[in-house]
C-alpha cells in the first residue's frame, strides 16, 4: 500500500496555482462582461447605421463571431491598443462604454501587478526573513561603527550558519513532541 503525505510546500504550490488560476478567471470574466456590453448597447439602440456592428458587417453573423468581435473590441480598449478596425466612438453612449472599458483595463493591470508582486514576495518566506534580519544586522553594525573586518566576519558567520534562510528554531522545537526533539 502506497502512502503519501501532503507537505506545506506542496500546499503552497497548489495555493499559488489556484491563485493564478482565479486571477486569470477574473480577468477573463471582466473581458467577457465588457465584450458583452460592447455588443449589447448597440443592440439596445437597434444597431444605428454608424455603430461598429454594422461597420464590421456583423448583422447576420453567428453568435460566436459577434461575441469574438465584442471581446476583441473590449480587450483592445482595455489594454489601450487601437488594433484592427477601432474607430472613434460615434455617440456619447459608445464613448462612455469605451471609457468604462479603459478604466476596467487599468484596474485589471493594477490587480495583475499587485497579485504578481504579492505572489513573488511570498514565494520563499524563509529567505525573505533572512534578508530582513540581515538588513537589520547591517544597519546595526553600521550604527555601531564596527570595523570592516568584524563586519565581514559577522556577515560570513550568518551566511554559513543560516545559508540564506531564517527559521525560528526555538518556535519549531517548542511545537514538536519530546520524542521528536531527541
Amino acid at each position: 500500500m502506497a502512502s503519501w503525505q501532503v507537505s506545506n510546500a506542496n500546499l503552497e504550490v497548489v495555493r499559488l496555482f489556484f491563485r493564478i488560476l482565479s486571477l486569470f478567471m477574473m480577468i477573463f470574466l471582466l473581458c467577457h462582461w465588457n465584450g458583452c456590453i460592447q455588443y449589447f448597447v448597440p443592440m439596445l439602440e437597434e444597431f444605428p447605421t454608424d455603430c461598429w456592428v454594422r461597420k464590421e458587417n456583423l448583422m447576420n453573423s453567428t453568435v460566436i463571431v459577434k461575441y469574438s468581435w465584442g471581446v476583441f473590441r473590449a480587450l483592445s480598449q482595455m489594454i489601450a491598443l487601437s488594433y484592427g478596425s477601432m474607430d472613434a466612438p460615434t455617440n456619447y453612449i459608445e464613448m462612455w462604454i469605451v471609457m468604462v472599458s479603459m478604466v476596467s483595463g487599468c484596474m485589471m493591470y493594477t490587480i495583475l501587478v499587485a497579485n504578481a508582486t504579492t505572489m513573488i514576495a511570498n514565494l520563499d518566506p524563509a529567505a525573505k526573513e533572512y534578508k530582513s534580519k540581515m538588513s537589520r544586522l547591517e544597519h546595526y553594525m553600521a550604527f555601531m561603527k564596527l570595523p570592516p573586518e568584524l563586519h565581514l566576519r559577522i556577515s560570513n558567520y550568518y551566511q554559513a550558519r543560516y545559508g540564506g534562510k531564517w527559521f525560528d528554531e526555538k518556535y519549531i522545537m517548542d511545537t514538536i513532541s519530546s520524542s521528536l526533539k531527541e
